[in-house]
């Protein structure tokens, strides 16, 4: 404003009062006012004045106006970016509704679909109710096998299926506990039922419990036990039931889930023997083994298809008729057939070596069968073998070589007495040959036995390089307790000595196996501890470093928890030998050597 009076010059300022802020300008009362106040002159210096004067009003309100504008275009589009982050939740909440919506809407019409369902199967259920009423449930049991059948094919709830097989179950006790016995279309038909709803388990259960267990026993000496096997009865109803499944997908389910089992069970008191035959008496397996195959046989001509069946193969290899033709082949060949070549009706001095060469072959062949055994043998039956070698040995030095000799005894004549020096050097000679084979044998199977068991329980020392983990880390604990890979490294050992009923059979094992067992414990032990000290070593070389992950006790405390676990090993060993002098605590010096003191490591 003071440039615009400088400019005017002699125009008065007040000449522009009431002109400011006007809407409208008045020329003609501007230039009265002018021409009162001023010269005619000055009027254009006024006007010029009054211009400059409108024009920075009006940049003025120009930049203030823009100013305002960039604020809100600014303020705009922050506004803009808060609307979008706020709609696109609801956006997808809309999306995620409208699927709800439709997923409810077909479980809707699913759920009417179920309730129609489920009202015309109630129906169907209160008529075929009505219907098996008037059918009976004693005597033959034709109406409720059908009962059984109709009701597994129309319900599907599981309460239903558990009212019917609780039915069935009271029905088929009442049957067996009746007296007399019940007829076998009787207890078929109910076996049918339980089957047909999907409960031949339960059914079978009830067959062995009701029918063959309680047999079994009264059977006494075994002799009973074909007669039982082979009985009309049995074999009636396992015509009726073996042959009979639901699916088809269980073929002779009754001898699989009830007979075999049962027979089983009765055969081998000691499930988790695989010895049980080989130890029993020859007779005695014969008979159970003739018993089992005749009923079988039986069954075979009831429906020859049978004999492909792998339930009944799988049982009827539980019999080990390897063994027992070695006790066979033993007791009647190795003996009897040996004494017979040098009886009286049978010996003739002149075919005296050959003679005693057909005696010494029997040996000889017997020789050859452990030899291949020894491999494919367990540890049990090894030993049992083992013990027959040594009974067989006795038997060779004190009764088949004294019988050849004392068979030479006789011939007074000089022929007869070069003869007689001539068999006994073929007889030392021939007996020294055969009895080192033997020897060697025996040694073989007392190995396999020793190296089955010895690997079976070195499997668990695999958790014996592992300790370092537990005791390299920094202020770890001292162990106070043995780790439980010692149990798992007893367990092979305890499975075998129960297969073993002698006990200086057990004991020769036991001995035998500790040994070689603490030679592998005292070398994983000892591995373990020359890894950690090497480790140690380098570290205390090259200086003990900030973070390092071993420290300088690592392998004191390692060695302790080995002493501990030792120790847990030991206490084991000698409630397995059970007063028996396995020589535990001199087998396992080795390993006590390997671990040493800790304190002085």
């Amino acid at each position: 404003m003071n440039g615009l009076v400088m400019i005017a010059g002699d125009v008065p300022v007040s000449l522009f009062d009431g002109l400011r802020g006007s809407a409208e300008f008045d020329v003609q009362q501007f230039v009265r006012r002018c021409r009162a106040v001023a010269p005619v002159q000055s009027l254009s210096d006024a006007m010029a004045q009054y211009g400059n004067r409108l024009q920075g009003e009006l940049v003025q309100m120009l930049n203030n106006d823009f100013e305002q504008y960039i604020s809100l275009s600014v303020s705009l589009q922050g506004t803009e970016t808060l609307v979008n982050e706020i709609m696109s939740p609801l956006y997808e909440t809309r999306s995620r509704l409208l699927s709800a919506f439709l997923v409810v809407s077909g479980e809707c019409e699913h759920l009417k679909q179920c309730i129609a369902d489920f009202e015309g199967n109630t129906q169907h259920k209160a008529l075929l109710q009505q219907h098996n009423a008037r059918e009976p449930t004693q005597g033959e049991f034709g109406g409720l096998e059908r009962r059984a059948r109709a009701v597994s094919r129309s319900l599907s709830g599981e309460n239903d299926l558990g009212d019917l097989e609780s039915a069935l179950t009271d029905e088929l006790s009442a049957l067996f506990t009746a007296d007399p016995s019940p007829r076998q279309s009787a207890a078929a038909s109910l076996l049918r039922s339980f089957s047909a709803c999907g409960s031949s388990q339960a059914a079978h259960l009830h067959m062995a419990e009701s029918i063959i267990r309680p047999q079994l026993p009264n059977i006494g000496n075994r002799v009973a036990l074909v007669k039982f096997l082979s009985s009309k009865a049995l074999l009636g109803l396992a015509k009726r039931c073996a042959f009979f499944d639901k699916a088809g997908g269980y073929r002779y389910a009754f001898l699989r889930d009830c007979f075999f089992v049962e027979v089983v069970r009765f055969l081998l008191p000691n499930q988790t023997s695989r010895a049980i035959f080989a130890t029993g008496v020859a007779d005695q397996f014969h008979r159970n083994y003739s018993a089992v195959s005749g009923f079988v046989a039986q069954l075979e001509a009831l429906d020859a298809r049978i004999a492909d069946c792998p339930h009944v193969t799988e049982f009827l290899q539980k019999f080990n008729l390897d063994v027992y033709f070695q006790l066979r082949l033993q007791s009647m060949g190795g003996e009897e057939l040996a004494r017979s070549c040098f009886d009286d009706n049978v010996f003739i001095p002149q075919l005296a070596a050959r003679f005693f060469a057909l005696a010494l072959q029997l040996v000889n062949r017997y020789t050859a069968f452990i030899e291949v055994a020894c491999r494919r043998l367990d540890a049990g039956l090894c030993l049992l073998l083992a013990a027959d070698i040594d009974k067989l040995l006795a038997w060779i030095e004190s009764d088949l070589k004294c019988r050849c000799k004392s068979r030479l005894e006789g011939h007074d004549s000089e022929e007869g007495q070069e003869h007689v020096h001539d068999l006994r050097e073929v007889i030392e000679s021939a007996f020294k040959k055969s009895t080192s084979k033997l020897a060697a044998c025996h040694q073989q199977l007392k190995d396999a036995a020793v190296r089955t068991v010895v690997d079976r329980c070195a499997a668990a020392l695999d958790a014996v390089p592992r300790i370092k983990a537990t005791y390299r880390m920094t202020g770890q604990q001292k162990p106070t307790a043995p780790l439980p890979y010692v149990q798992l490294l007893v367990q092979p050992m305890e499975q075998a000595m129960s297969e073993i009923s002698s006990p200086d059979e057990r004991a020769a094992l036991g001995r035998m196996a500790i040994e070689s067992l603490a030679e592998r414990y005292a070398k994983a032990c000892s591995d373990l501890l020359d890894v950690m000290r090497q480790t140690e070593s380098s570290l205390r070389r090259l200086g003990s470093h900030q973070g390092s992950t071993v420290v300088a006790d690592s392998s004191s405390r390692i060695s302790s928890q080995l002493l501990l676990d030792v120790g847990d090993f030991r206490q084991r060993l000698l409630a397995l030998a059970d007063q028996s002098d396995w020589n535990v605590d001199s087998a396992l010096a080795v390993i006590y050597d390997a671990i040493g003191d800790p304190n002085t490591q």
